[in-house]
Formats: C-alpha cells, structure tokens, sequence
C-alpha cells in the first residue's frame, strides 16, 4: 500500500510521465532531461529523480549503468530516458531499492500507514517528506502519503490534475 500511495500522490500512476520542472527542484538542474521544450527532473510512476543528489533517478542510473553526465543522456532518445520511463524496469529498480528498507523495518512497521509513511522519508525523500514532527515542519507530504495508505484520504487534487489532461 504504501509504494501504491506513492505512485498515486507521484504520478497518478503513469509509467511515462515527467515531472519536477528543472527551475523547480534542487540538486544539480545540469542532470535534467530535455523533453519537448522543458527540462525535467522526474519520471515514472514514483517521479524517479535524476537531479537531486541521492534520488531515486540518481540510483536507478547507478542500478542499471547508465551514465547520468553522458550528453546523450539529456534528450528522449537517451538511454537513461528510454530505461527509466519503462513500466519494467521501473518495478525491478524499485523492487531492489526497497528490499533493503523493507528488511531493516518489517519488525517495527505493521501498517499501511507505517509504510506509506517509511516509503515517503527514505524512498521518495520529498522536499516536505521529513519524518512526522521534523523540526522544519516538511512533513505533509509525509503525513498524505500514510493516509492514502491507511484508505483514510483522498488524493483529490491528483484527480483533479488528471482529468484536466
């Protein structure tokens, strides 16, 4: 539930979709890829960030050897574009991602909720994806995110954006 939280609250559960405008994310803007006339940083159904220093791009580059500086890389042709939009290889990478996290927290977390919540803080690593109660107060996203888990919210402003396409 809690990886199916986040692909809803990310992507509306589309494989191919970009996000995370260059302009709008932190890290290295240098790593985004050009798709029409924008530059973005994210995509797939988890927003897999390539720009941010750590994120989830950065590491599926890494799982799969693609070089994340290569020119080439920077345009839909690209290799890193072609693997990391792909339905396939986005549930191998993160199967293999999350087996860590799930086997350092499966005798402590024994909830959806939980699980949305532990997804959002050391897999997604959000701009407001801190831990319940972080002194910054960036914990929103957090919070959504084990709800949506639990079945007790709604993502109304997804559904929104969605049908608006």
């Amino acid at each position: 539930m809690g990886l199916t939280a986040n692909a809803q609250k990310e992507s509306g559960f589309k494989a191919q979709i970009n996000g995370d405008p260059r302009s709008d994310v932190g890290g290295n803007g240098d790593l985004a890829i050009k798709v029409g006339n924008n530059y973005y940083c994210s995509f797939g159904l988890w927003q897999l960030n390539v720009c941010a220093s750590g994120g989830g791009g950065q590491r599926f580059a890494k799982q799969f050897n693609i070089d994340l500086e290569a020119p080439e890389n920077r345009t839909p042709d690209g290799e890193l574009y072609k693997a990391i939009t792909n339905e396939d290889k986005q549930f191998r990478f993160v199967a293999s991602d999350l087996k860590p996290l799930y086997e350092s927290n499966k005798s402590t977390v024994t909830t959806a909720e939980g699980w949305g919540k532990i997804i959002a803080v050391k897999f997604e690593i959000c701009r407001e994806c801190k831990p319940v109660g972080h002194t910054s107060g960036r914990y929103q996203q957090t919070v959504a995110r084990g709800n949506i888990a639990a079945g007790l919210e709604e993502d109304t402003t997804l559904t929104r954006k969605v049908s608006q396409v």
